[in-house]
């Protein structure tokens, strides 16, 4: 009996290795390997990314040290690891192998297994490549897709091929295969009393200082960069390393330019600039042109794992970086874990909107709700529908602030054969209510955090930042979401996370000499590509080839006249202002002309052009 085992060559789409009752793995750059039958000294174990320790600890002492561990049911101590990883591991007395993966998921990993054959990898092609998996599509992944930005673990757009959930450990034994969560974090009951505020931030300081000493010690500190976009997050980041006496510490920040007006809404060079010069980093800037764009979007496409609405920015980022580094550190997720975006304070108005709307007496509501159909204003019955639908819970307010296609977009979106396709996992609301589903006892504003924290960030930002980095010869760091900082942020209320309607309020206080005044007090800005103009000035036309008539017919998936309509309301009569929906729809289309229409290993087109032949 053979099993197929594959984890992902840094410079190349995949490795696979094979081994016959015991552990096999070839010498890689990307990894840390060694052969269990070959050398007694080494351990049956490989590791995508770092295991945390001491500065300049090895991962693979962590790791021999966890493997030395293992049992017939589990490898013990894996409470205790720290980093960014995947890991595989087989147990030779019971001829059972153990994937791990990280906390929060900045590593992928991904699976399949028929009978006694088992086949992982860091990418899901690599899988298709190692299994007789043939390349065939998820439906209800595609539904997901297009409410929630991202395929959500632990489904992925391919069918038959599984990912492994963040925080979580799977046995394969021969023939069976058992996943069990390892982590699963302490938060604070909005009925907690009290906490001491002074050690709490100095616990969170304590650990942040520790993630970014760990992030830098595991690597060539010669051949290491950051990600500087002048922002609170980046800022954080890059003070805690130079404070470390990390000497010198480069930064990259990236800007934009283009026909037109606008785009100087998007560029902090200014504010990088500030923070290159307050800590001495050695600091390199990149104009993107719209012509770049078009010129790496191949690429782009090719290198997404799965489709996302997102991704473009780590990848233009990381494609500035020369050849001379190899680890990136970042500020990644951030926004989310810190209570710093802009959507909690969006949840906050629309808790005060559905505050006054609970207070109308349930007999004018119920009369309000009944006249809604012939209210004469579009605007007004609109507000009366959202308000009606997301009084009823918590979930319904994150579906109406995060879902791009909501409720009412999605019910003429597909043909009716691609819905006689979809089963119950295709509904988002589901993954939403799974990801919740003990989170009942938090206040809202760590409510919001964990399933930010469990969608956004890890379906989403690390995705995408894992895929595309790895796509520029660099491995992405986010000391930010290390599991031991965030083990202290889920023991503080969100009242002192965002106090007095502050965001970020507790990280500051416990980063008070790291992040300047002005840092702390500008007007936030995300770290976000000029898609608006993009889309309707420079990539106009790869967006109406991917979305033409012939094309959607072509796809089988979409009602053409729905997406006529979405066209329409972005570019003709303006119901549409985010290019959202347009864009998720292209590039979609895009994935799916390049690694589902075509052999697995097809080359990079040259153009994008060149998927439209």
């Amino acid at each position: 009996m053979s099993q197929m085992l594959g984890f992902r060559s840094r410079h190349s789409l995949s490795h696979c290795l094979t081994f016959d009752s015991g552990f096999m793995a070839e010498s890689n750059a990307s990894f840390a390997k060694t052969t269990s039958d070959t050398d007694r000294s080494s351990i049956p174990a490989v590791l995508d990314g770092y295991l945390g320790g001491s500065r300049g600890s090895n991962s693979l002492h962590s790791l021999r040290a966890l493997t030395e561990s293992m049992t017939s049911s589990s490898p013990h101590g894996m409470d205790s690891l720290s980093g960014s990883f995947s890991i595989a591991m087989y147990h030779e007395p019971g001829k059972q192998l153990f994937l791990i993966r990280d906390h929060v998921g900045s590593r992928p990993l991904y699976f399949t297994h028929f009978g006694s054959t088992f086949v992982f990898a860091s990418t899901p092609k690599a899988v298709l490549a190692g299994s007789h998996l043939v390349t065939e599509i998820n439906p209800d992944a595609i539904s997901l897709f297009f409410s929630l930005i991202a395929v959500p673990d632990p489904n992925t757009i391919y069918q038959g091929i599984h990912a492994l959930r963040p925080g979580h450990f799977l046995m394969f034994t021969g023939t069976t295969v058992s996943v069990q969560r390892y982590w699963n974090p302490q938060w604070c009951s909005k009925d907690a009393g009290p906490i001491d505020e002074e050690a709490a931030a100095e616990a969170l300081r304590e650990a942040l200082e520790k993630s970014v000493s760990d992030a830098i010690g595991q690597c060539d500190p010669a051949k290491t960069c950051f990600f500087l976009s002048g922002g609170t997050d980046t800022t954080a980041v890059v003070g805690l390393a130079a404070k470390s006496g990390m000497n010198p510490v480069h930064t990259f920040t990236i800007g934009y330019s283009g026909e037109g007006s606008g785009y100087d809404h998007y560029n902090e060079f200014s504010h990088a600039r500030r923070i290159s010069d307050l800590y001495g980093t050695v600091h390199h800037e990149m104009l993107i042109e719209p012509a770049d764009v078009r010129r790496f979007l191949p690429a782009i496409i090719a290198r997404m794992d799965q489709p996302s609405g997102d991704a473009i920015n780590s990848f233009l980022v990381s494609q500035t970086v020369p050849d001379d580094f190899d680890t990136v550190l970042t500020g990644t997720g951030g926004d989310e874990v810190f209570i710093g975006s802009h959507w909690y304070l969006q949840r906050e108005l629309l808790a005060e909107r559905i505050a006054k709307w609970n207070r109308i007496p349930g007999l004018l509501r119920n009369i309000l709700h009944y006249l809604t159909p012939v209210v004469p204003s579009r605007s007004v019955k609109r507000r009366l529908r959202m308000l009606r639908d997301v009084a009823s819970s918590f979930r319904a307010q994150y579906h109406h602030l995060k879902f791009v296609f909501k409720s009412h977009d999605r019910i003429r979106l597909f043909t009716p054969e691609f819905e006689s396709l979809l089963g119950a996992r295709s509904n988002p609301d589901a993954i939403v209510s799974m990801y919740d589903s003990d989170h009942d006892r938090l206040d809202d504003i760590n409510r919001y955090f964990a399933l930010l924290l469990q969608n956004e960030v890890t379906n989403l930002q690390l995705r995408d930042l894992d895929s595309m980095c790895h796509a520029n010869g660099l491995e992405a760091r986010s000391p930010l979401l290390d599991h031991r900082v965030l083990d202290v942020l889920v023991k503080v209320p969100g009242s002192l996370k965002m106090k007095d309607g502050t965001l970020r309020s507790f990280m500051f206080r416990a980063l008070h000499d790291v992040i300047p005044t002005e840092t702390r007090t500008r007007k936030k800005m995300s770290f976000i590509v000029p898609m608006d103009l993009w889309a309707r000035r420079d990539l106009r036309d790869i967006i109406d080839n991917a979305l033409s008539r012939d094309s959607i017919i072509q796809r089988k998936v979409f009602n053409p006249d729905a997406i006529a309509q979405i066209r329409s309301d972005f570019f003709e009569t303006g119901k549409e202002r985010h290019p959202f929906k347009v864009w998720m729809l292209t590039v979609f289309e895009l994935w799916c002309r390049f690694h589902i229409d075509q052999p697995l290993e097809s080359p990079v087109p040259d153009r994008i052009e060149d998927l439209f032949r």
